[in-house]
């Protein structure tokens, strides 16, 4: 059971700082109706649903349990509502009597006043609420009633306080206070106030003529996504507005054994500038998830100089202009341009386009990252190889046998060639070496190598590889780099040795399948059996997943090996088997927001939190995890933007053998076809299918050409669980298929 945010926090601190400093809050007694004490299988949602009907009216019990703990130790203090524990006891209070209209049912059926509504009214349905955002922007605006709702008078009139959260697409999620009351038989929006992006709502009462809102918010320097400073405001009407009346910091969010934080947040690195170095497009994310990605990210690059001068690559032109800055805020202002005619396919008027549109910057993992206006997706750079040799570290990809040929290293080798203090060494397939080097311009010379005295066997041919590597080294006479690749010429322009640049990688972009996690009793435990639990970290410092049984979504950030995840939302099911599973997810999550670094070693990675000890293990999801796995397919991209669920009574069935083959039903006609595995990148086709036609249910012969043509336009997968996802080059959605 989960808030709209979910919420780790200590109610406690916030109650007794309201005891101390806010006397109107102090003389609320919330007495207990009936005292319950949490058995096997409980939950807020289910004792909120006994009690009151909806299972939706927990809030009351968490501010009632947390007040009697104040003065009766026997009760425990509900910090966070997906977890309390058996024998926990728990005041439910009276039930609140809504006043006329102003039921929860009215409410989510209301119309606000919202700068994300239409014209500035956002008309609930539901509880929700969705409109297209800004001009020729892909984002789309959203508005949804949050679970605090409270009742009271305000100026002698029944009213109905509630929290709207509000986004536009992009990162920000935005929270607002309004007051409600009843005009002409309808719950009418009275006055409004903006509470902040991204807080947590911790408490909601009216009393004494005033709201009084609790919540954690950012303190200073810290992200926006993982913000524990706690404030209590106050807020009176004064005409039509909600004026804050009173505002008071009550601390920062406090540590538990089973929520616990860095106790040190993470060392920032020295701060980056955008001055100086180059950087090339590795792609842009919209805040509708489709996505541009060049070809070639060398053709797209960017660099800032000093002087506030911008130069920029767009394909086949190079455009100049200038930038401004302010904080973060960036304004680019592109000039002229070559006007070479590039390729059909090229990129190059949308990177400018983008370019254009940009209004702020951060750098993550060692990139830039350029967001766009009114929230609506970002460009992703990395750093383009350094203009010099010297501290750089590359992999190798080819070299010369000395036969007149430049060949690819044998399969399962790896080279690398570092530059550093006048030395060139690394490993050349078997032995490590080293011998100095200098250079002048674009002229390279590499000295006598000496290497160690190993032998290998395996592959065939590895020595030999390794000694024509060496020779075609110290063939060196002029040097190029180009983007990330470095090429390494002899004095007759010869081709001796290819590289591409090793530069650092972080968690942005990674999928994972959990294979342990802390239970919060000091063991790192293995999953359940049946149960899977997988971590998605995408570019746009989201951290995604299913916990085992529910989807879990937050943010994160990270800095070198440093990582903080924030506050996590999640749906609401409840799983019942296997035994212990919903105890597993909680835990889970918990580690996961104890998060203080993070180590990759291949393909395992490893968060600990601030103490050194191990919160959550996994492996990295590989081509394996969708090789000779069997899939039932629950929604089809129909080619008309939009993704349906199958017609009633229809199956489709999706298998992926371990010899690159697909087959499965089509819903009337069995197919077959090739695909292939790149990381997570997927292609499947051509496929071939038997020829009958099937005339019922109708529409099934329409929806089998709209999966098959969905099926071959995919470019990507994850897997989530048991949940498989396709996606074509741009992001969008095609197949969704459960696990068989």
């Amino acid at each position: 059971m989960k808030r709209i945010a979910s919420v780790t926090l200590g109610l406690t601190a916030i109650l007794l700082a309201l005891l101390n400093t806010i006397p109107a809050f102090a003389q609320t007694a919330l007495a207990c109706a009936s005292v319950e004490t949490v058995t096997e299988g409980a939950t807020l949602s289910k004792i909120a649903a006994a009690a009151y009907g909806d299972p939706y009216a927990y809030f009351p019990i968490i501010s009632a349990t947390n007040s009697q703990a104040i003065a009766d130790n026997t009760f425990h203090f509900i910090d966070n509502p997906d977890q309390i524990e058996i024998g926990w006891k728990i005041c439910v209070p009276a039930a609140q009597t809504a006043p006329a209209g102003l039921a929860r049912a009215e409410l989510q059926n209301a119309t606000f006043n919202s700068e994300f509504g239409k014209d500035g009214v956002a008309t609930l349905v539901n509880g929700k609420f969705s409109t297209p955002g800004a001009p020729n922007t892909p984002l789309m605006n959203s508005v949804f009633l949050g679970n605090e709702i409270a009742y009271g008078e305000i100026n002698g009139t029944p009213s109905a306080a509630v929290i709207l959260v509000e986004a536009g697409g992009g990162s920000g999620v935005f929270y607002a206070l309004h007051l409600v009351q009843t005009r002409d038989g309808k719950a009418t929006d009275i006055a409004s106030t903006q509470l902040g992006d991204r807080i947590n709502p911790t408490a909601l009462f009216i009393q004494d003529n005033k709201i009084v809102v609790g919540m954690t918010t950012q303190g200073p320097d810290e992200p926006m996504c993982c913000g524990t400073q706690r404030v209590v405001n106050t807020y009176t009407l004064n005409g039509d507005k909600l004026e804050q009346a009173s505002t008071q910091i009550v601390g920062n969010v406090e540590q538990t054994a089973d929520t616990q934080p860095p106790a040190t947040q993470p060392t920032a690195a020295p701060a980056q500038t955008l001055a100086g170095g180059v950087w090339k497009w590795t792609g842009s994310l919209f805040s509708d998830e489709k996505r541009t990605t060049p070809n070639d990210p060398n053709q797209y690059l960017l660099s800032f100089s000093a002087d506030g001068k911008i130069s920029v690559q767009a394909d086949c032109n190079r455009v100049l202009g200038t930038y401004t800055t302010d904080g973060n805020q960036l304004t680019i202002t592109l000039g002229p341009s070559t006007l070479v005619a590039c390729p059909p396919d090229s990129l190059g008027d949308e990177f400018a386009r983008q370019l254009g549109i940009v209004n702020s910057y951060f750098f993550k993992d060692g990139n830039l990252i350029l967001e766009f206006k009114f929230d609506s997706g970002s460009m992703t750079f990395a750093p383009s190889a350094p203009s010099g040799l010297n501290d750089t570290r590359w992999n190798v990809v080819s070299y010369n046998n000395g036969k007149q040929a430049v060949v690819s290293l044998l399969d399962d080798t790896e080279i690398s060639l570092n530059f550093a203090d006048g030395r060139a060494s690394g490993n050349a397939s078997c032995n490590n070496y080293t011998g100095p080097f200098d250079t002048s311009g674009d002229i390279l010379h590499v000295g006598g190598l000496a290497t160690t005295f190993m032998l290998c066997h395996k592959p065939d041919g590895i020595m030999a590889q390794e000694m024509q590597y060496l020779t075609a080294l110290q063939s060196a006479q002029t040097y190029e780099i180009a983007g990330d690749m470095l090429t390494i010429r002899d004095n007759s322009g010869a081709m001796q040795v290819v590289a591409k640049a090793n530069l650092p990688t972080g968690l942005a972009a990674t999928q994972w399948q959990v294979t342990g996690y802390n239970n919060g009793n000091q063991a790192v435990v293995s999953l359940l059996d049946g149960t899977a639990i997988s971590m998605n970290f995408s570019a746009d410092n989201r951290v995604s997943g299913n916990a085992s049984c529910n989807n879990y979504n937050g943010g994160f950030e990270s800095n070198g090996d440093a990582l903080q995840v924030g506050a996590l939302a999640s749906t609401r099911m409840a799983c019942a088997a296997p035994e212990g599973i919903m105890a597993q997810e909680q835990q889970f999550l918990a580690a996961l927001q104890n998060a203080a670094t993070y180590e990759v070693s291949g393909a395992m990675l490893t968060i600990r939190d601030a103490s050194g000890a191990m919160q959550v293990t996994a492996t990295a999801q590989t081509a394996s995890a969708l090789a000779g796995s069997a899939w039932e397919v629950t929604n089809v991209n129909n080619g008309k933007q939009a993704v349906v669920s199958l017609i009633a009574d229809t199956k489709i069935t999706l298998n992926f053998d371990t010899a690159g083959n697909v087959n499965g039903n089509s819903g009337c006609n069995t197919y077959a076809g090739g695909y292939k595995l790149d990381g997570a990148k997927l292609q499947v086709g051509p496929l071939i299918s038997t020829l009958m036609a099937c005339e019922t249910p109708a529409g099934l012969m329409e929806q089998e050409q709209q999966y098959l043509a969905a099926l071959q336009n995919t470019a990507t997968f994850e897997i989530s669980g048991n949940t498989l996802t396709l996606r074509d080059a741009d992001g969008a959605m095609q197949v969704v298929a459960a696990k068989k």
